[in-house]
């Protein structure tokens, strides 16, 4: 809606990191609005609602670099030698 785009960097080869790695199966009740819900079943409604947003996913990486540039954004470097210029 505000044209902003999203990079996602991970360093699982899936999306979804501490509740789809510890919680798949196992029963959450501390999300707000959901009474209850297994890690899977939050990962997999969470990836429903960014869907349309086209955010862009960098799996199995981690951040390994970040340099302020002279105009202020950022210069993110990855493990895999992704770069991405960003103002946040």
């Amino acid at each position: 809606m505000l044209e902003v785009k999203a990079h996602i960097v991970d360093s699982l080869a899936y999306p979804g990191g501490q509740c789809i790695e510890l919680y798949p199966d196992k029963p959450i009740y501390d999300i707000p609005a959901v009474p209850m819900c297994t890690g899977k079943e939050l990962t997999d409604n969470l990836l429903k609602q960014i869907e349309p947003f086209g955010a862009t996913f960098h799996l199995g990486q981690e951040v390994s670099g970040l340099t302020k540039q002279d105009d202020g954004r950022f210069l993110v470097t990855t493990s895999k030698g992704t770069s991405l210029l960003t103002k946040t």
